[in-house]
């Protein structure tokens, strides 16, 4: 009797940690986005999104979709941002790049500003154009 009783309780034990661990991850990821959504809503110069590329820059193709784009300066309704000039195949990759300081190279962004609307900016977010906020 003693034994199904110790097996019920641990049963019962990891049920709840499993279902705490659930919550706590999914209320993580729901503070994050609406995180991310207010910084949209409010960029400011030196913001970093992680992006696709080719989404932004449909004259150039790219052999790997994801980079970076760089908050330059902001108006009341739109936003200049410069595109990295380098692609990555994965975010893992793009996120090792910030930590090795790439971004600090002369040639990392490209020259020219791409004008956006910050209305539109949201709905990238919506389509996952913009992956994240940095």
């Amino acid at each position: 009797m003693f034994k199904n009783y110790l097996q019920f309780s641990k049963k019962i034990i990891g049920l709840a940690v499993f279902l705490a661990g659930s919550i706590a991850y999914f209320s993580y990821q729901k503070y994050d986005y609406s995180q991310q959504i207010e910084l949209l809503n409010d960029p400011q110069p030196f913001d970093f999104y992680i992006i696709k590329l080719n989404a932004f820059q449909s004259d150039v193709t790219r052999r790997y979709p994801f980079g970076i784009a760089r908050v330059v300066s902001t108006t009341d309704s739109h936003v200049s941002l410069q595109l990295s000039n380098y692609s990555y195949r994965y975010k893992k990759d793009l996120i090792n790049a910030i930590r090795a300081d790439s971004l600090l190279l002369d040639n990392y962004f490209l020259n020219n500003r791409l004008n956006v609307a910050k209305s539109k900016l949201l709905a990238d977010k919506e389509n996952e154009v913009i992956h994240q906020v940095l």
